[in-house]
């Protein structure tokens, strides 16, 4: 099996486990310490501890994703391209576990908009806060790249694409 699809495979499985968890209602320890975070109390999106993102799921994924940022019901989902047609297209969404460590760096859409910070490969270098990253999630037309560690997100940067 290819590399790409043992990453497919095991992002399937995390989201499954994901799921599952929040189904039987086991992940009230991250829900309860996202709510009592200040960033949650402010209006901006739910923070947990390192620790709890890794119990979130018995399989822990460590990997980029990048796809289109969105935010619903209080959580920031990346939805990725996989294959598929351009008429059936086939997508992968993956919830984002954002903590106190988490950096975000914006290009132009995440953050004030006026002013293009991109390196040579498109990612905004531009440090951002978490509420400003959910605000730009609720417009759902930001492209961004996660990197992820043991189900934490660890760095998320806007990807500037000219269009």
């Amino acid at each position: 099996m290819r590399t790409d699809g043992k990453r497919r495979q095991v992002r399937r499985i995390v989201s499954t486990s994901i799921a599952a968890v929040a189904a039987v209602g086991l992940t009230a320890t991250a829900g309860h310490a996202a709510s009592q975070s200040s960033s949650h109390s402010a209006g901006g999106p739910a923070v947990s501890s390192v620790d709890a993102c890794r119990k979130s799921s018995k399989v822990l994924f460590s990997g980029p994703v990048e796809g289109v940022l969105k935010y619903k019901a209080g959580k920031l989902t990346v939805t990725e391209k996989i294959d598929g047609s351009k008429d059936v297209p086939h997508t992968e969404v993956s919830e984002l576990c954002l903590t106190k460590q988490t950096k975000v760096f914006g290009a132009l859409h995440i953050g004030d908009g006026h002013r293009l910070t991109v390196n040579k490969k498109g990612y905004g270098t531009a440090p951002r806060t978490l509420t400003q990253l959910k605000e730009a999630a609720k417009r759902g037309d930001v492209v961004v790249r996660a990197d992820i560690k043991d189900n934490a997100t660890i760095k998320i940067w806007e990807h500037y694409q000219r269009g």
